[in-house]
């Protein structure tokens, strides 16, 4: 009876043991098939009407799913360098045309999360890149996705040592609210902060082999949202206390960007970018999920009375890009009119003005 009992148990886990594997090396097969493929899964944005009749979007958008990271100390992560047809990046930037030389010796240092690194544009239709063109001052592009203003503050640490610019932009909003206001995240947190903890977690010798083992199952259930109902995702507009110290943060950040600024008599500019939810511009072509809305009603107000509370100089662009024109390709990032608009709009501004 004993042997029945251990030889049953033995073959659940054998079962067991080769389903999971089986959906592993399942996955892994998908994965690889679908990147030789060329039937693979093509960027939805490529359809957007603002691209309409034109060849490079879809080349763009190949080249960015085709960029890697790496991680770095402090910052998180920075694009590896790539040499494409839209997208040129050297030592971790982008360039603002195809045929720079690369160098941190430039007149106006730009940070920001995607939208200024210029994910849906080539390399001259950047936010920093038309500043350098309507301006004719020298622009450095240090945008990368999913920045948070934390991030660009020591990213602004980090380099202000090999060159002080003669003005530095933070172009924040977004990152700020969208990451932090996940529920899974708090008030600090980066885009990646979970990521990082699963894959340090998964390096403990005591758990590795089980939290290993089931982690394709976790994808699986990951990829559908078996188990987070949509509407817990984020959490901003429930808890108060979280979104206020979202918004003094941010501010907190811009203050201490300030400050280095000053000592290094260089001109600061932070600039509360504009989204999608906020504009008056076309944006039927574009799904906007309320419960993302409502986390930026939610905290855009509180960063604005914190701004004012502190008494900071900075570029409100939250009603910009408001003509009936199509400037957003999603809730964020824009097409190639909505950087110039964006860039013409901080240039009345008169940058380099002290």
């Amino acid at each position: 009876m004993k042997k029945i009992i251990i030889l049953n148990i033995l073959l659940f886990f054998a079962i067991l043991a080769t389903s999971v594997l089986t959906l592993a090396i399942s996955i892994d097969f998908y994965k690889f098939i679908t990147s030789k493929s060329p039937l693979k899964k093509i960027d939805k944005r490529v359809n957007l009407p603002i691209y309409k009749d034109l060849e490079w979007p879809s080349v763009h958008f190949e080249e960015e799913k085709l960029l890697k990271s790496s991680y770095y100390d402090y910052i998180g992560w920075k694009r590896d360098d790539f040499k494409g047809q839209t997208i040129n990046i050297v030592n971790g930037y982008r360039l603002n045309k195809i045929e720079e030389d690369f160098n941190f010796k430039k007149d106006v240092w730009v940070f920001g999360g995607s939208t200024i690194w210029g994910s849906g544009v080539r390399d001259h239709e950047t936010i920093p890149a038309y500043l350098e063109q309507i301006a004719n001052i020298s622009t450095l592009n240090l945008g990368e996705f999913g920045y948070t203003s934390s991030q660009e503050l020591n990213l602004y640490i980090k380099n202000i040592i090999r060159h002080k610019p003669k003005v530095v932009l933070f172009y924040d909003g977004f990152n700020d609210v969208f990451h932090k206001c996940r529920s899974e995240n708090n008030y600090y947190s980066g885009a990646r902060e979970s990521f990082f903890k699963q894959k340090i977690m998964g390096e403990k010798y005591v758990q590795s082999y089980t939290i290993n083992f089931f982690e394709p199952i976790k994808r699986i259930v990951a990829k559908f949202n078996l188990s987070v109902e949509k509407n817990s995702y984020f959490d901003c507009d429930k808890n108060q206390n979280k979104s206020k110290k979202i918004a003094q943060v941010l501010v907190n950040n811009w203050k201490i960007a300030n400050s280095i600024s000053k000592e290094n008599n260089i001109k600061f500019v932070p600039i509360l970018q504009p989204v999608a939810y906020f504009t008056d511009s076309l944006v039927d072509h574009i799904n906007l999920d309320e419960q993302i809305k409502l986390q930026f009603e939610t905290v855009y107000p509180l960063i604005i009375e914190e701004i004012n509370k502190n008494n900071l100089s900075f570029i409100n662009l939250m009603d910009s890009l408001s003509d009936k024109k199509i400037f957003f390709i999603d809730h964020v990032h824009l097409a190639p009119i909505g950087n110039k608009q964006i860039a013409s709009d901080i240039l009345r501004h008169d940058l380099m003005k002290n």
